[in-house]
């Protein structure tokens, strides 16, 4: 007895089917959908909500560069506060989350983005131990 197997991929925009395609293709989906359900055969769908936001961006635009992106509130309020300090002053981690009633945790990744936009700057002076310490200032 040999078996056949057919493997079947793709997906129906239903949007753009008439009402007399739509009626066809919605009862043989609901045929294999019985069939799956009784054990006969594997068969699986899936409903998916398509929007313009899940498109992956045409090839021919390019991102906008980091240094143009507008900033978001945490990494614009690191930014307003070193802004105000004095020129030369540099501050470590834990000044700039205390002074701004922040975590450490949550202002480094927010000054590591403004290094990365170059907004800040950074320098390494020994600190506790073998580690360095990064004090930071506006650039």
């Amino acid at each position: 007895m040999s078996m056949s197997i057919r493997r079947f991929t793709g997906d129906i925009d239903l949007e753009k089917l008439d009402f007399a395609t739509l009626q066809r293709v919605s009862a043989a989906l609901a045929v294999l959908e019985e069939e799956a359900k009784a054990g006969k055969i594997v068969f699986e769908t899936k409903l998916v909500q398509w929007s313009s936001k899940l498109r992956k961006p045409r090839a021919d635009k390019k991102p906008e560069p980091l240094h143009m992106r507008p900033l978001q509130p945490g990494p614009r309020k690191v930014l307003e506060f070193l802004t105000k300090q004095v020129k030369d002053t540099w501050l470590s981690v834990e000044e700039i989350s205390k002074a701004l009633e922040m975590k450490a945790n949550a202002v480094r990744p927010h000054l590591s983005l403004l290094h990365k936009r170059g907004d800040v700057k950074f320098k390494e002076v020994p600190g506790k131990g073998r580690r360095s310490l990064k004090l930071w200032n506006i650039r």
